[in-house]
């Protein structure tokens, strides 16, 4: 029989998303693409996407890989038609995958790991119970390699210019900061996760492409410095907002790089072993 085509694993990039609600199917583009973004991960609008989002944990594990026909595989989901009902792992050698109802759970690599560790953790990083652990030896790989391939549905980046740079910008705000703002008046407003993506159409009449340009421009070096918000006040003027950094000089480093910033206060939290900068940023 005729073998599979195959795009390996080492040719994949894989990431775990945690997020605070399910984002709407219209805005996932966006969403994945900003997540390579803030992640380093270099991408291609012909490249393509495989995903699944684990509704008890709020977690959406994408597979990002180059863009393949509608007869090739990626080797994760080899065992598509081996899996068994319940929770299936298959430890290859180089990572885990694992199938809950025959459908794709989980991805991630791994480096010569006992299975029996491997069991452990991920039971306790997924808080589930593994009902069958097999591990692909190279008689089983052989035999999923000759396995009827199952119709699987791949997303491609294609540009997505809906709303352009602006749903890009509420997707990185909402994720980073767990707010968002209201522009019609000087007010501070803060909207929930699980109400965002049906606000959007709103929040676009009310876009401002000044504050927005302002914002985006300061999440870039919020990147650069790898500088965490604990809470944010937003208002047509000005931003409040606490940043957290185990390193004090990055952000010092932040205050000479971006010019807008005025310190408030900055204080060691010995609880949560890291430098608080109390900032404000006027526009």
């Amino acid at each position: 029989m005729k073998q599979l085509d195959i795009i390996k694993a080492t040719s994949i990039q894989h990431l775990s998303i945690e997020v605070t609600s399910v984002i709407s199917k219209k805005y996932l583009i966006d969403f994945f693409k900003t997540q390579f973004d803030l992640n380093g991960i270099v991408y291609n609008n012909t490249d393509m996407v495989y995903y699944n989002f684990i509704k008890s944990l709020k977690i959406y594990e994408i597979l990002l890989f180059p863009s393949i026909s509608s007869t090739t595989i990626i080797e994760p989901l080899l065992p598509s038609y081996y899996t068994k009902g319940g929770l299936n792992i298959f430890i290859f050698e180089y990572f885990f995958v694992i199938f809950k109802d025959k459908n794709f759970f989980a991805y991630k690599s791994i480096q010569n790991k006992p299975k029996e560790d491997i069991v452990l953790y991920v039971e306790q990083t997924y808080d589930i119970s593994i009902d069958h652990t097999i591990v692909v030896d190279k008689n089983l790989y052989k035999i999923l390699l000759t396995n009827k391939p199952k119709k699987i549905k791949y997303i491609k980046l294609s540009n997505n210019i809906a709303f352009g740079s602006f749903i890009l910008f509420v997707i990185v705000c909402s994720i980073i900061f767990g707010y968002l703002f209201n522009l019609k008046n000087n007010k501070t407003v803060s909207f929930s996760q699980n109400n965002l993506y049906e606000k959007l159409d709103m929040l676009y009449k009310q876009y401002n492409p000044n504050i927005s340009n302002n914002l985006i421009e300061f999440l870039k070096y919020l990147k650069l410095f790898k500088i965490q918000v604990e809470q944010i006040n937003y208002s047509k003027k000005s931003l409040s907002t606490v940043l957290l950094q185990k390193d004090k000089t990055k952000l010092y480093d932040l205050f000479a790089k971006y010019q807008k910033i005025k310190i408030k206060s900055i204080i060691y939290d010995n609880e949560k072993n890291l430098y608080k900068m109390d900032i404000k940023i006027e526009f």
